[in-house]
């Protein structure tokens, strides 16, 4: 097993520039998440861990099914509604008034396992499969969220899917 992977001068260069454009699509995404949508901490590093995931493979690993523009887009749309919807619900049952209640509620971990759950079985089924959305949706069950939340990670995701159209021609697979 090699430790390291040899690279040629250019795939080099290509992983440098690539990173950085995952480090400034980051830094964006959580500066908005924390300075405009003012996300706590928890649920801003929920959204950075999906975000950057797919920032990942949409820069990295361009070239694979999962990080393909439609998946991502349709992924998220999928677990932001269905995340939401399972939020929702859990509001109803918990009987709570705000959305406090679900970080302390035994009952938040079957919602948010549900969320997981009909993520995963949506975007199977319509053929959008994209595995960080699924943690969006668990995130928005377990903790207090806003309307500008899912406005900054929709956003971010469809800038994602328009840079990674837009440099595909200059994009090297790096895996």
């Amino acid at each position: 097993m090699r430790l390291f992977h040899r690279r040629t001068k250019v795939e080099n260069l290509h992983l440098l520039w690539q990173s950085l454009i995952v480090f400034v699509i980051m830094f964006t995404f959580m500066y908005f998440l924390k300075k405009v949508a003012k996300a706590d901490a928890i649920l801003s590093a929920i959204g950075a861990t999906s975000i950057g995931s797919s920032a990942f493979l949409a820069f990295v690993a361009h070239d694979t099914a999962m990080a393909r523009a439609r998946r991502m887009i349709w992924g998220y749309i999928f677990g932001l509604v269905i995340g939401v919807a399972c939020s929702f619900t859990l509001r109803i049952f918990l009987h709570c008034s705000d959305f406090e209640c679900a970080a302390t509620a035994d009952g938040a971990l079957l919602f948010a396992a549900a969320a997981a759950f009909f993520t995963m079985l949506a975007m199977t089924y319509f053929s959008c499969e994209h595995p960080p959305a699924v943690g969006i949706a668990i995130g928005l069950v377990l903790w207090n969220w806003q309307w500008s939340v899912l406005v900054v990670v929709f956003s971010t995701v469809l800038i994602i899917a328009i840079l990674k159209h837009l440099l595909r021609p200059w994009l090297l697979n790096l895996l």
